[in-house]
């Protein structure tokens, strides 16, 4: 039954994301000054920084994070790519040299 809570909170949000942007092209001027391009590119911008720098900060600050507090085993060294006898990628053989 939760689900129903976040259908109509979806429903209102897109509901009110029209008019919102009518409303923004109105207050940014007449239809022959660029008003729509003007209301896109401000809406481009507005997904790029909720759609990319959040998520790239937020991922930064946990990298810091987990660097200064956490606590990580030492490293495994991984064998050469060439040495695929013992467990290793496969690499280089004598029929390809």
């Amino acid at each position: 039954m939760t689900w129903v809570f976040f259908a109509l909170g979806a429903a209102l949000s897109w509901g009110l994301y029209g008019p919102t942007l009518h409303r923004g092209q109105q207050m940014l001027g007449t239809p022959q000054s660029g008003a729509s391009l003007k209301a896109l590119l401000c809406v481009g911008i507005a997904y790029f920084l909720v759609g990319v720098l959040v998520p790239v900060f937020g991922v930064g600050l946990n990298g810091l994070w987990a660097a200064r507090h956490g606590a990580f085993p030492p490293r495994r060294t991984r064998p050469s790519r060439t040495d695929h006898r013992r467990g290793g990628e496969m690499g280089q053989n004598a029929d390809h040299g």
